[in-house]
């Protein structure tokens, strides 16, 4: 009986455990770019997305 239930609970929290982590992988590439893009948008006055311009 233990042994079946940890059988499902692997099936369960192994694909979460993945999918966690490509999300949190996405999360961080998006604000990589987002940092990258407002770093080169420094330069440049009124065109960076800090709303204090």
């Amino acid at each position: 009986m233990l042994e079946m239930v940890m059988a499902l609970l692997r099936s369960i929290l192994v694909p979460l455990f993945i999918v966690g982590m490509v999300g949190s992988t996405v999360v961080v590439a998006i604000t990589f770019v987002h940092d990258v893009i407002d770093f080169a948008a420094e330069d440049e006055p009124g065109t960076a997305t800090d709303p204090r311009g």
